[in-house]
């Protein structure tokens, strides 16, 4: 999968999607498009500790209601949304692995399917060999069921996890400003 299989118009979608999303209070640890396993539809990750705090049900629930008032764009269904926890080691490797200035480079299993090895190589530094360049290829993560590319990567922050009490204050913000726009 090239990085180019993502169109234009998704990647606007998103960003639109985050602005949106913002504007109610709930600013992701993470937002990105994604393939998943065994499928050739995009869809588009959120990455919150509000999964942590109210569950999916109830994420997707306040989603849905922001969705139906207009509060978020119409190009991106709630159908279409995938939820993951910050402290899922696969969000944590996702923000580890893109958030350096590193090249990237990997070592793919006989194969050519799944990533074996993941390489940083510092800029100006020799590339390990056999290892080919990770930067126009969709990347498995092992545990995500989801491939992507960097490229399609909307938002990444995941320096500290968020204590309880603040997420509860901003889950509030963020379900009372959907309810208020739904009533």
């Amino acid at each position: 999968m090239a990085s180019d299989d993502l169109p234009a118009r998704f990647l606007k979608a998103g960003e639109d999607y985050l602005e949106a999303l913002r504007s109610l209070g709930l600013d992701p640890e993470g937002l990105l498009w994604c393939i998943e396993d065994g499928s050739e539809e995009h869809v588009l990750v959120l990455i919150t500790g509000f999964l942590d705090q109210v569950g999916p049900l109830e994420l997707s629930r306040y989603l849905f209601k922001a969705y139906n008032a207009s509060a978020t764009p119409r190009e991106i269904s709630p159908f279409i949304i995938r939820f993951q926890s910050p402290s899922h080691p696969s969000s944590k490797d996702i923000a580890f692995r893109w958030s350096s200035r590193d090249e990237i480079y990997v070592r793919m299993d006989k194969t050519g399917s799944h990533i074996e090895q993941v390489f940083h190589v510092p800029p100006g530094h020799k590339m390990p060999q056999g290892v080919v360049s990770a930067t126009n290829m969709g990347l498995r993560f092992p545990g995500s069921g989801v491939t992507f590319a960097p490229e399609w990567i909307i938002q990444m922050k995941l320096a500290r996890a968020e204590n309880a009490a603040d997420r509860a204050r901003h889950w509030r913000i963020f379900s009372r400003n959907v309810d208020r726009l739904a009533a």
